[in-house]
């Protein structure tokens, strides 16, 4: 699922933080996070919902969104979108280029290479 420059909308009571935290994590990721739903809005993050007794547990918001047809997502799959998205920008971050020491000289990066650290007198080499 890719919810890049999607329209979100979170409804319910989450586990992890709460909807205004949620909506800045989005944002951060490049999800447009909305308070309410409108003709816009591509999905919306369901959390726990409460009820009593005699009433199925909902909200205005998932009954909107049941009525417009927008599909609902779980707290896991928006968390699941977001640690991917993370995943990829960091894997992208490799450094291929020569970056300078602290020594002045131009030393060449490879991210498949491991330095080995001991006791510090092979500090550099790799496996």
């Amino acid at each position: 699922m890719d919810l890049q420059d999607k329209t979100i909308v979170f409804s319910g009571h989450f586990e992890t933080m709460t909807q205004r935290q949620l909506a800045k994590l989005a944002t951060f990721v490049g999800i447009h996070a909305r308070k309410t739903i409108s003709g816009v809005t591509d999905y919306v993050v369901v959390g726990a919902m409460y009820g009593d007794l005699f009433t199925a547990p909902t909200t205005e918001k998932l009954q909107m969104a049941n009525k417009m047809g927008i599909p609902l997502i779980t707290e896991v799959d928006f968390l699941n979108f977001v640690v991917s998205t993370w995943q990829r920008r960091l894997a992208a971050m490799a450094v291929t280029k020569p970056i300078q020491t602290l020594h002045g000289r131009p030393e060449e990066v490879n991210p498949q290479q491991r330095s080995v650290v001991d006791d510090g007198t092979n500090l550099g080499e790799t496996t």
